[in-house]
């Protein structure tokens, strides 16, 4: 596990971060940006991240790029997190 400091981040850090991601991602992969674009991730407790999926599949798409959103945001905020994902029902 990485040393990285126990701080304060918050939800408008982690929304902030997450658009900046998607934007980038939707000029790099398209298809992968619809995807993941349809999980919500929201700040749960103090260093919990939820990540709420509606299917399997978008989460199988999220896992893809995961590694590279959750190492930028951790050095961006300088804090340790921990993530938790759910499947959800999504209503549209």
């Amino acid at each position: 596990e990485e040393d990285l400091p126990d701080h304060h981040f918050s939800e408008i850090d982690l929304q902030r971060e997450w658009k900046i991601f998607l934007e980038d991602l939707q000029q790099k992969n398209t298809v992968l940006f619809y995807a993941v674009n349809t999980l919500k991730i929201h700040k749960k407790d103090e260093n919990l991240i939820h990540i709420l999926y509606p299917s399997d599949s978008v989460k199988h798409e999220f896992e893809k790029v995961q590694a590279e959103f959750f190492n930028h945001f951790k050095r961006k905020v300088n804090f340790l997190i921990y993530i938790k994902g759910k499947k959800i029902k999504m209503r549209y």
